[in-house]
């Protein structure tokens, strides 16, 4: 499976994003894919930071999800987007 940074690469090639957002608790593991995710940060908007469990409640209104096979914990991001036009 391809790792959350490759991942990640390829859906910003094809949206636009407005924002992201992360679980709080991802500062404090710092899992890698926080470092990528500070890397892109330019091209991800404004930060968002909640909770583990709003994360997982955000989540269900979501209109796609990719699995990565990425098994660190809270290494999570959502990404919201508009239109582009």
């Amino acid at each position: 499976l391809p790792d959350f940074a490759s991942v990640l690469r390829v859906v910003l090639s094809e949206l636009q994003v407005e924002r992201h957002v992360l679980a709080e608790e991802m500062q404090k593991v710092v899992p890698p894919a926080l470092v990528e995710i500070e890397r892109l940060k330019g091209k991800l908007g404004k930060r968002e930071w909640l909770s583990h469990e709003e994360f997982k409640v955000l989540s269900r209104s979501a209109r796609a999800v990719v699995r990565t096979g990425e098994c660190q914990p809270y290494s999570n991001i959502a990404l919201v987007s508009g239109v582009t036009f």
